[in-house]
């Protein structure tokens, strides 16, 4: 009998885990929503940010009057790297740097309800600089997809 409650802990715990994993793989799918072959830059004037999980969102309005998300990355990443959440305020003018978001047309219909269409949005940012003193943050991009090599 204690071998079968530990055999169903093991199950558990398995398919828990599964699902945790497949949940963060979804999560992390940015390919599908995000041109990870190109890089964009926009610069603005912060007017709010977002200091929560599962990313950092920078709303930025730029000189022409455009609204852009600038979707920056976990919490406890920024933490680990010593940015604390006061380090961007309403009206500083930044630069950032990242992936634009994929035409609506050509992201897998299934998928589309995801998306907000009216929502000018970068993400998998590389780079965020303010313009008033210099601070920059940076990341490597990483190896680019497989597919980039194709267009």
């Amino acid at each position: 009998m204690p071998r079968l409650a530990a055999t169903r802990r093991v199950l558990m715990a398995a398919g828990l885990t599964a699902c945790v994993a497949a949940s963060a793989e979804a999560h992390h799918s940015y390919g599908m929503f995000y041109d990870l072959c190109t890089s964009v830059s926009v610069g603005g004037q912060v007017e709010r940010v977002e200091w929560k999980n599962p990313h950092v969102l920078i709303h930025v309005r730029t000189d022409t009057g455009d609204s852009y998300v600038a979707e920056w990355t976990d919490v406890l990443k920024l933490t680990r790297d010593g940015v604390s959440a006061d380090i961007l305020k309403p009206g500083d003018r930044i630069e950032v740097t990242g992936s634009p978001k994929r035409p609506l047309e050509t992201i897998d219909p299934a998928y589309r309800y995801l998306v907000d269409p009216t929502l000018k949005v970068v993400s998998a940012l590389t780079q965020l600089r303010r313009i008033g003193d210099g601070w920059t943050w940076k990341r490597d991009p990483g190896p680019m997809p497989a597919d980039c090599a194709n267009r």
